[in-house]
Order: structure tokens, then sequence, then C-alpha cells
């Protein structure tokens, strides 16, 4: 959504899904039949603390890797607070001093203006999206996220300091197959899925 609209949508899903997740546990820790986890994938702030109030523990499941919300920092940093919080664009353009490896990933100067307000002030939602995630992260036991220790590894130990709490790479979530995939290519896949691993490998390249 533009930014415009973006406020207005957030203080909508606030105020229908806090609502519906509570009467929902509500309705399950009735009839007997607690659910053990709830999964959040977008910063729903208030869907750990509801989760608590019927007993059942809250996991944060992020669709951005760890490179990213490490760069953000901890939970603190997310409020606006303490050495590391990011209080104004220019602090986006530059590599956070807590990363103890080389590394480029920062924002360009154009960028982290544009993302700045959006991201770290508070909109007409009553909230920053900062603090959404930071209240997430907060009230979450564990954090799973859309990435792998072979692809990132010293990310997501990075994360898991910030955190102070489990950071879990739940993979990559790739695309699945398009149905338009020829025939020819489809059974040749067929055929490497059904050998035991690692009995077979498969080679790939791209144009």
């Amino acid at each position: 959504p533009s930014d415009d609209l973006r406020p207005y949508l957030r203080r909508a899903y606030d105020t229908a899904f806090e609502r519906e997740l509570s009467r929902l546990l509500q309705a399950e820790e009735a009839a007997g039949s607690r659910p053990d986890w709830v999964l959040v994938d977008y910063a729903s702030y208030w869907a750990p603390a509801a989760a608590a109030r019927h007993g059942v523990p809250c996991a944060f499941l992020s669709l951005f890797g760890a490179a990213a919300l490490s760069f953000f920092g901890s939970p603190e940093a997310l409020l606006g607070l303490g050495r590391h919080a990011k209080t104004e664009p220019a602090h986006l353009t530059v590599v956070p001093e807590y990363v103890p490896f080389p590394t480029t990933v920062a924002y360009r100067g154009y960028e982290a203006r544009e993302l700045f307000e959006p991201g770290m002030v508070p909109d007409d939602s009553g909230v920053s999206g900062g603090y959404r995630f930071a209240k997430t992260i907060e009230g979450c036991q564990l954090v799973g996220i859309r990435s792998s220790s072979e692809f990132e590894p010293e990310w997501l130990q990075l994360l898991g300091e910030l955190y102070q709490k489990p950071v879990i790479p739940v993979g990559l979530f790739p695309p699945a197959p398009q149905h338009d995939v020829p025939a020819t290519r489809r059974r040749c896949g067929g055929w490497t899925d059904r050998r035991r691993a690692p009995s077979c490998t498969r080679p790939s390249a791209a144009r």
C-alpha cells in the first residue's frame, strides 16, 4: 500500500485481528484444544500478550533474513532507546558498530531517507514500524528466520545475541514449481527427487 494508506490499514488490522485472535484462543481453550503455539509472521505486536493470556507460547516467523533484522538491532534499539538506536536517517547509512565481521550491509542515503519515517516514526496507527517489531520480538519465546545456517551463519549468531532468545533458521521458502514447466523437465526433476541423498547431484545453470 501507499504510505498514505498504510497507517489506516495497520489500524484496521490491529482492531480486527487482535479481537479475533483473543476470541479464537478463548474458544479453543473452552473446548479443551488449546493450540501448542501461536505463529506470527507479521509485526502483530499485540499477539504475544493475547497468546500469553491463554497460556499459549508465541513464535515470530520472520520473512526477513537475519542480516536485515540484525542491521536494525535489538528490540531496545527498535524502540529508539539505547546507544544503538537509529534516531535519524544517517544512522541507516553505516554498518552498525556491534557487527563484529566485515560487511557492506547498509542503506544508501536516498533509501535511508525514504525508509526512516515509515519505519521509525509513529504514524496514524499510533505506533511506529520499529515499535511493532520490537514488541513482537520481546513477547515471543523464539524467532524463526527465513534463512539457513549455510547462507548467513554469522548473521544468525549475531541476531541470537541481539535478541537474547533462540533464533532458528527455517529455510529459504523457495517458490513452488510452476505449472508450465515442460514435461521433460518435470520427469527429470521427479527422478532426482526420488533418489536417496546423497546418491545424486543435480547440476543447474541459469542464463
